[in-house]
Formats: C-alpha cells, structure tokens, sequence
C-alpha cells in the first residue's frame, strides 16, 4: 500500500513537472520575437518564477521543521518509577508513552528530539522502528529467577540429559525441582541468598518420545513459586560399530569395552599379545570380522579407536587405506594418545599441542571431578572443534577430513574417574566423544536454530541446509513459510515462522517429509525472568551501538507555506501583464 503511494505521488509530480515545462516552452516561443533585447531574458526568468511558484502550490512540498520537540519516556514491563520521576523533573515536557508489542511505538506525528526506554525495553522484532531517533536504554528493576538455560532440546535414549542455568537474586531456602512429565521429582537444589547462582539439574533418559519435563521452584514451605515447561526430544540410540585396536591389553579398553558393550553398540577388540599374535574379542555382534584396514573392511565401521603406537605400525598401504575410508566414506577415528604422541606434529593423524604444568583438570560440567591429563592442550586453532574444554584450554577436540573426523584428547587413565564412583561424568564423557567422531549420514535436508524457545505470537527463526532447489516448508497447520537463500551458500535457507498455538510443533519440506523438524511452543507467561532478561541484553546491545540511520527521517516536516508562493505568482503574472502596456 505505502509503495503503492509512493508511486502514484511520483507519477504526479512528473505529470506536474512536464506540464509547467510545456507552459514555459510556450511562453519562451511567444517572447522569441524579442530574442535580441534584455526584456526577453528578464520576462523569460519572471514567467520561469511564476511557473515555478504555480508548480509549488499544487505540489505542496514538506520542509524540515526545526521547531523543539520534546522528549518520550517508552515504559516497558518492570520500569522503575523513581528513574521516571528523575525524567519528569529534567524535562518538564516529557511525554509518556506505554509500549505495547502488539501496536506502533510512536504515532505518525511524533518527532521527539530523543526517547528514554525505561524497564525490560522493547521487543527484538520492534528495535528497528527507533532506528532514526537518538535512543537511550536505562534499565529496570532487578530481576528474579531463572535468567538463562542451556540443554540439548534433542537428545538420544540412553544418554543423561543435562539443564544447566543461571538464578538470578534468589531467597535463601528455596528450591528448584525437576520433575518427570508424570510430575516425579528427578533431581532438585537448594538455592542460596546470592544476586547469581549457577545451577545444574540432570536425568537419564530411558524411552523415546517427546517430553515435556518441568522446573519447578518452591519456598520453604512447600509452596510452588513458579513452574515452567521443558520440552526434550528423545530419539532411539543409534547402534554404532566400533573397533578398538591396541598394542597390548589395557585397563582403558577393559572399562571402555563394558560401557559400549552395555550400550548395545557392536564391539570388536584386536589387542597385540606378540608382534605376530592378536587377541580378537566380540561384543553384540553376529559374524566375527577381522580389522585388516583395506577400503572394503573399514567400510563396515562406524569409528576406530586406536592407540599411538598401533597407528604409528600401520604400513603404508594400511595408513592409506584408513586416510581413504576418513575422507570419503566418513569414518571416525579417535587416537589414544601417549607422550611421544604430542611430540609429533606432522601429518594427517596428529596435532599441535601447547605444554602445560598441570597433569589433572575439572570440567565446567563436572566441577568436583578430577580428571587425570597428560602435560599438554590443544593449540586453539581454527580448524579445530573442541568436545571438551574449560575457557581457553582445550582437552579433548576433532577436526574434519573430508566426511570423516579425525579426534584425540589429552585425557589419560579415564577409568580412574569410574573407580572413584563417577559413573555419570565417566559415560558422558565417552558418550559425547563417540558422538563427535563416529560415522554420520549426511541427510537430504538438515535442520537448525539459534533459539532456544519458541513463543506463541512471536518470531522463530530457523535455518535449513538441502541440496534441494527449490524447497517449500509447511507447518503442520498447512501453512507454507516464506524462504530465503544464503547469498553465499546456495543450500543454505532461512526462514521465520509465527507460531499461533501453544504445544508441539512441525515443519517439513514438501519435497522431503521424512525429515521433520518438531519444537514446542511456549506461552509468554512462562519463563518470564530468561525472556525479560534476553530481551534486556537485546535492548543494551542494540542501543549501546546505536548508530543513527537516516537522520534527517527523523526531522518533523511541514507543507510549504503557499501563501508566499501564491504571492510571487500573482507579482510575476502582474508584472508579465503590466510589461507591454508601459
């Protein structure tokens, strides 16, 4: 409708523009006779200004206003009246405005010299409309609750799945419980007096299926402050085929061949006992292959855990076989590093790794676990993608070869950690690891988001990676979602869909329903204390780097006065009628 407008008033002022222009040439043409005296210059000028003049009056153009406007305060959810009062003492005009996602910010006749935001601030998807006002976010009051959650919204039966938070201005005494969607208590904490406290929650996973676990937070008393939903997607574990070589028997391999053999993966250990015998043990599988790293027979496994000194044995052909079967069927390795190992740093199969004192580490994951480590860290590179790491130091990391991934870690006698009774830190630590490394099919259509809620009402942004040309998303609602491709990857598209209902959701390409991708829908009244401070970090962020776009868009405009124009018209045409007749 607006482009529409913009057209036709373009249209008109060209329409406007030729006619004046024909208007002069006429005039010039009647005048021309006198070409060689200086009235016909003069009279062409007076007769250009009165044209000109005429022109205005029917275009009536806007100019800048530069009359003082006053200022707004925006108030948002949670603003602090006293900071509103300080305002209105500073600036006796200031006009107060409620801000209402659902409505314009500013009326069409606002022109404020400048807008205090006052409270949580605005939503994400309305921060474009103070793009051409000079803005400033002032905050709130403090907030209180849950501020921030982290967890796998997919995860695998089996597994542990893992809430991890931040508690903002808790009371003393209270509690945070999670509950199993049949309202269960799984595992709880009890909150201290402190403006932030770090939480963590877990359960393992035992059934597949789409899950909707709670937090709940109660006083002391018993009493339930607040409940919010979590939703959790839970896949059937994919059985994997492993082979695990060594050069001789180790207590590593003991352990680590009774966590996969329990998972159900398919197990196969080749351990050296003389330089010409092996010993070959089977876990869950049917035939007994032998490891005999030719293309064909690496081809049937998933991942290859392998020690140092095995791998340095390999010959020639055998290497190359495995380099083959990495880059382009996608096999996973994992090297069980030594001490000569770090040392060397040539090669397809090695590392470069930085010496460190400490021969022991905790992970942020599990912060009174002690793991044993060799001297060494990863060096942080680009091409490295860490598993496990704490701040700048890297212990366990992969880096891609073709399809396949090539991964190491300095960790060193990891069954010591199951001894000592951690038995959940022990298989997450080798569950994600296997996970990272071992074989992937590479789907016709992947999908991907940076959000870690959907809300009813509001945007959701996903991204979707397809060798498909033309892909068509529906909602399970048979709604079709407007898509647009990378400008740099061509198999890369993004979209945003506007969810209308609270609960389980799905989306699909039309060219391809196996893959679909499902979330949950959250209502605006849950989880309101990580809303209100994502949408704080949002406002801070934004204006804090607030550069003024267009500035002059924001300058109030006026029609032109056309008194004055009419004025110089009728004094040009009197002067044109007088001229003759003196």
């Amino acid at each position: 409708m607006i482009a529409n407008q913009i057209v036709e008033n373009s249209q008109w002022v060209w329409h406007v523009g030729i006619s004046a222009l024909i208007i002069w040439a006429v005039f010039i043409w009647k005048e021309w006779s006198h070409v060689a005296k200086p009235k016909f210059y003069i009279n062409i000028s007076i007769s250009f200004i009165a044209i000109v003049s005429l022109a205005l009056v029917i275009l009536k153009p806007l100019v800048s206003n530069s009359k003082k406007q006053a200022k707004i305060a925006l108030l948002t959810t949670g603003h602090n009246t006293f900071q509103l009062d300080s305002l209105k003492k500073a600036h006796k005009k200031l006009k107060i405005y409620n801000y209402s996602d659902s409505l314009p910010i500013l009326k069409s006749t606002d022109y404020p010299s400048s807008i205090f935001i006052l409270g949580q601030g605005i939503k994400a998807f309305d921060l474009w409309q103070l793009d051409t006002f000079e803005t400033v976010y002032l905050g709130g009051n403090d907030l209180k609750g849950i501020c921030d959650l982290k967890y796998n919204t997919s995860n695998t039966v089996g597994t542990q799945a893992l809430f991890k938070g931040r508690y903002l201005n808790a009371t003393a005494g209270h509690k945070l419980i999670l509950k199993s969607p049949g309202g269960e208590a799984l595992d709880s904490i009890t909150l201290i007096s402190k403006e932030t406290q770090e939480f963590q929650l877990s359960t393992n996973l035992k059934v597949k299926g789409k899950f909707l676990f709670e937090i709940i937070e109660k006083d002391s008393l018993g009493n339930s402050i607040t409940k919010d939903p979590i939703p959790v997607n839970v896949s059937e574990r994919i059985q994997l085929k492993i082979a695990i070589i060594n050069h001789f028997p180790t207590f590593e391999t003991k352990y680590l061949k009774n966590f996969l053999a329990e998972k159900g993966h398919e197990v196969l250990i080749r351990s050296q006992l003389t330089k010409a015998r092996f010993k070959f043990e089977y876990f869950n599988m049917k035939n007994r292959p032998r490891i005999e790293f030719s293309k064909d027979n690496l081809s049937s496994f998933d991942l290859i855990i392998i020690d140092a000194i095995s791998l340095q044995s390999l010959s020639k052909n055998q290497r190359n076989s495995l380099e083959n079967s990495i880059h382009e069927q996608g096999l996973g390795l994992f090297i069980q590093a030594d001490h000569s190992y770090f040392k060397s740093s040539r090669g397809l199969f090695s590392f470069n790794f930085d010496r460190e004192k400490n021969n022991k580490t905790t992970l942020k994951e599990w912060p009174r676990v002690n793991i044993a480590t060799h001297e060494f860290r990863f060096k942080n590179e680009f091409t490295i993608h860490p598993v496990f790491s704490n701040s700048t130091k890297i212990y366990s990391a992969y880096k891609r070869v073709g399809l396949g991934r090539i991964g190491s870690s300095v960790f060193q006698n990891t069954f010591e950690v199951l001894l000592k009774g951690h038995t959940e830190a022990y298989q997450q630590l080798w569950s994600k690891t296997i996970e990272a490394l071992s074989k992937t099919e590479s789907p016709v259509v992947e999908w991907d988001t940076n959000a870690q809620f959907a809300f009813k009402n509001e945007p959701f942004n996903f991204k979707l990676r397809t060798a498909i040309t033309q892909p068509s998303v529906f909602t399970n609602e048979a709604s079709n979602i407007p898509l647009r491709q990378d400008i740099d990857l061509a198999t890369v598209w993004s979209g945003t869909s506007y969810p209308r209902d609270i609960g389980w959701k799905k989306q699909y390409v039309e060219q391809d329903t196996t893959r679909v991708f499902e979330y949950y829908v959250h209502s605006t009244q849950q989880w309101k204390t990580l809303i209100a401070n994502t949408t704080m970090t949002t406002n801070k962020r934004h204006f804090s780097d607030h550069d003024l776009k267009n500035q002059s868009l924001n300058k109030p405009k006026s029609p032109i006065n056309s008194i004055w124009l009419f004025l110089f018209f009728i004094l040009s045409m009197g002067y044109l009628w007088l001229e003759p007749k003196l």
